[in-house]
């Protein structure tokens, strides 16, 4: 069994249960044996330190050697009394109740020996530091070589309630002190699971622990948003497992899968048994193959026994039968030749594209022949009509004599030119408004004079009628009248 180097004293095996208890442990009880080899060597240089010291018969104290100094003119009466340096009073207040280092002492923390131990200001050198800690009790300790060393600071508060503060650092392999490390308290420490007992955790712990690690727990196995469980037979659940026969999610598969325009003769197609609900695949070429026996090719291909048409097809795209065909043709005047029979209903008859001959007319007992112009002769009683393409003339004629057109109205849009053409109502009538229908005379009459060598000229509208002269005098006398007609409804005079 492994001992510490010191006083040999045992320690746990570090490789059983709870490995990392048991190794703070055995730490624990290293750092302990290292404390006491510091208490026991600084213990006998204090003491060699105290015999070399008599000689100077100087006195302390009782209050300031039997217990620590916990102010800075303590420290300075018992520095001058003994005639010793800070270290060499240091070392005097360890064999008592440790050190004391005030706000005003030149001890740095960093120079602490293995063994010394006391009450340090936070504000010297190399002190940890913490909100509302002013003096810390440090201890420094050896750690196996002579570069290694421990120190360990607890806060030293006078409050009832305080709760302590624990830092502590090490050296490393070049006796440099690295930063210090707070000891985290019950209360800052999560709790924690022991593997080898039960814990009790309420469910608000149970629920904070699965959502700090992400976790779900046995109460989410088979539901909403959890997870699925496994059944005896070391399967899931159907009950817990989507549908998948729906026509929801076989759709979806589908709909997803990729296109393709020409498929592989090795390419698979997916289908339902008849009368069931069996899946079933076959290939693409063995489709080809059945519809082959059944089907012709769009080109090519034999047609093997007779092709029934329908006797009676009604749509356009229907195939049909000769005798359809023949009885439908029966109903029909041929292209030349041919007999009408029965009458046509109806007053109008359309015609496109050119004819030749002449269209036969007859309404009660008279005839109307309608034939080319270029043709000119038509039999004897017929009343003939045809158009001039190249004088765009309507002609009406019969063979005995003018033909007469007779209409309720006959309408023309066009002003004659010619004393043949047919006028307009609306032209006829303005010229009768424009006509004179009556003349008068309107008077008095104007009388005016003129002297022997002048001259006057009538009113505008106005005509002389007549003069006289008088042989006494030099003076002739005019009379003139204005003439007016009657047009439209009113007399207007001449201009």
């Amino acid at each position: 069994m492994a001992t510490t180097p010191n006083y040999n004293l045992p320690l746990p095996n570090s490789r059983g249960i709870q490995i990392a208890e048991m190794e703070k442990v055995a730490g624990a009880i290293t750092g302990i044996d290292t404390v006491l080899d510091g208490i026991q060597t600084s213990t006998q240089t204090a003491l060699s330190e105290l015999d070399d010291a008599t000689w100077k018969k100087a006195e302390l104290p009782a209050s300031d050697v039997g217990k620590a100094v916990l102010n800075a003119d303590s420290e300075q009466s018992g520095r001058e009394a003994l005639g010793l340096s800070n270290i060499e009073l240091h070392k005097l207040f360890l064999m008592t109740s440790g050190a004391y280092g005030s706000a005003t002492s030149d001890i740095v923390i960093d120079d602490l020996l293995p063994g010394d131990f006391g009450l340090y200001n936070s504000g010297l050198p190399g002190s940890p530091y913490f909100p509302g800690v002013n003096f810390w009790w440090i201890e420094t300790q050896q750690i196996y070589g002579d570069r290694h060393k421990r120190q360990i600071a607890t806060s030293y508060r006078t409050g009832e309630d305080a709760e302590p503060v624990v830092m502590a650092r090490v050296t490393n392999a070049d006796g440099v002190y690295g930063p210090w490390r707070r000891f985290a308290m019950e209360t800052d420490l999560p709790k924690l699971v022991s593997v080898g007992s039960e814990q009790n955790f309420t469910l608000a712990e149970k629920a904070r622990g699965r959502a700090n690690i992400d976790a779900l727990g046995s109460s989410d196995r088979g539901a909403a948003n959890g997870v699925a469980s496994l059944g005896s037979d070391g399967k899931v659940p159907s009950g817990q497992l989507p549908a998948l026969t729906t026509t929801a999610t076989v759709g979806a598969a589908m709909a997803g899968a990729n296109s393709k325009a020409t498929p592989a003769d090795g390419d698979f197609f997916a289908g339902v048994q008849a009368g069931g609900s069996t899946m079933f695949k076959t290939t693409w070429a063995n489709i080809k193959t059945a519809l082959a026996s059944v089907f012709l090719r769009l080109t090519g291909g034999t047609l093997t026994g007779f092709l029934t048409l329908h006797s009676a097809p009604t749509a356009n795209m229907h195939a049909a039968n000769k005798g359809y065909v023949d009885t439908g043709l029966n109903d029909k005047l041929a292209l030349s030749g041919g007999t009408l029979t029965g009458a046509l209903s109806g007053t109008t008859i359309s015609l496109s594209g050119g004819m030749s001959g002449s269209l036969t007319h007859r309404s009660g007992g008279g005839y109307m022949n309608i034939g080319s112009f270029n043709e000119g002769t038509y039999g004897s009683g017929y009343c003939r009509a045809w158009w001039n393409e190249n004088d765009n003339i309507l002609t009406f004629t019969a063979t005995d004599g003018d033909a007469i057109v007779k209409s309720e109205y006959f309408q023309t849009t066009r002003q004659p030119t010619d004393v043949s053409h047919l006028t307009r109502k609306d032209y006829v009538d303005n010229l009768v408004n424009a006509r004179v229908s009556n003349v008068r005379r309107v008077g008095p009459s104007s009388v005016s004079s003129i002297t022997k060598g002048g001259s006057w000229d009538a009113p505008s509208g106005y005509f002389v009628t007549g003069l006289s002269y008088a042989l006494e005098g030099a003076a002739i006398g005019l009379r003139s009248y204005q003439p007016q007609v009657y047009i439209n409804g009113a007399w207007r005079a001449f201009a």
